[in-house]
């Protein structure tokens, strides 16, 4: 599987990869 997407976040990076990180949290985003 191939995904590309670009989007911005406006939070400290240390936020995002904390959240993106997080398995519970990300997995329903994912297809």
């Amino acid at each position: 599987m191939d995904l590309n997407h670009a989007f911005t976040v406006e939070v400290p990076v240390e936020d995002a990869w904390r959240i993106l990180t997080d398995v519970e949290r990300i997995a329903p985003c994912l297809p």
